[in-house]
């Protein structure tokens, strides 16, 4: 008797599918228009291998591209290896799995303008592995502007965008940030780079951080300390609910009262030795530094009645590791 076997093969779709991404699942956290032109973005969940997304300068509305649009883009392949949530992609860093990227809509070569300019992360909607048509078909995942603080602009003007279909540019987490000097089409900026914690408790907290845009430091010149302190500092992760309920606890402290006017009470109740406690403005900027200190203390009063009203962020240096507090001044 013969016999016969039947041999089957079982597939999951997520072993060959690409990830079909939606709005805010990335997020772009550097826009660098001095040359070097320079962007990096967060990814907040995980992406299948050869998944392509494209970036580009080109303005863009409800409507779509401008058509046609000469700014160029550039094609991203996500390599063999996948991309896990949490993953920062910075485009100088990764320059191998990138290409210029051209089709019926969009032409020219990528390359972002001083006078502001606008970076638009897209997928093309039929197909998460790319066509030869991806800008006709383009389904928006985030917009980061250093033109405006807002999406108002004429898709046509090299230097302006609309607002790209299905993104969010009120509320928070939101898919555009509108991060130039004024509401003005063109006030703007050179550059822009997230200057806020790059650990969080949940990916909402993370979403909500990164797309503020009082969490980024913008200005016109690169080679400002600031400026290259922030974009150096740039990790290869974010991290997400990495410590412990036993480790949150390890590092007990309270900052106190939020808002403050002349001081603020910093009270220790855990066991660790704190190295350094240090004030930085929105903008990046050390204001306060304190390091001569009992550093045992349990309360300890800082002085900030010299310090303007607004938001600050407060770090805590302690066992390798940095603490953020974010502190609002008031006078």
């Amino acid at each position: 008797m013969k016999k016969h076997f039947l041999f089957i093969l079982l597939a999951t779709n997520s072993f060959f599918a690409q990830t079909q991404l939606q709005a805010l699942d990335i997020a772009i956290l550097l826009n660098q228009t001095d040359a070097p032109d320079d962007f990096a973005f967060v990814t907040f969940v995980d992406i299948a291998p050869n998944t392509v997304i494209y970036f580009t300068d080109c303005g863009a509305d409800s409507s779509g591209f401008a058509n046609p649009c000469v700014e160029g883009a550039l094609k991203y392949t996500v390599p063999s290896s996948g991309l896990t949530m949490g993953q920062i992609i910075k485009y100088s860093d990764n320059l191998s799995n990138f290409v210029a990227y051209n089709d019926s809509r969009i032409t020219g070569s990528f390359a972002t303008s001083t006078a502001g300019d606008q970076i638009i992360a897209f997928q093309d909607s039929n197909s998460a592995i790319g066509s030869s048509n991806a800008a006709n078909n383009p389904l928006f995942l985030f917009a980061s502007s250093t033109a405006s603080t807002v999406f108002s602009g004429d898709k046509n003007n090299n230097n302006e965008t609309g607002l790209p279909l299905g993104l969010t540019e009120t509320g928070l987490p939101r898919s555009a940030m509108g991060l130039g000097v004024s509401n003005l089409p063109s006030d703007e900026f050179d550059n822009a780079v997230y200057i806020g914690p790059y650990s969080f408790s949940t990916i909402a907290e993370a979403k909500s951080t990164i797309t503020n845009p009082i969490n980024y430091f913008q200005n016109n010149n690169i080679t400002e300390t600031a400026y290259m302190d922030a974009f150096n500092n740039i990790p290869l992760t974010i991290t997400i609910g990495s410590l412990s309920s036993q480790q949150f606890d390890k590092y007990n402290f309270r900052v106190y009262p939020n808002p403050a006017k002349n001081s603020i009470n910093f009270e220790n109740t855990s066991e660790v030795i704190i190295d350094k406690i240090e004030i930085f403005d929105v903008n990046g900027k050390l204001v306060e530094s304190y390091n001569n200190y009992n550093k045992s203390y349990l309360l300890n009063k800082i002085e900030i009645s010299d310090l303007n009203s607004g938001f600050y962020f407060l770090k805590i240096y302690v066992e390798n590791k940095i603490i953020d507090k974010k502190i609002q001044i008031i006078n």
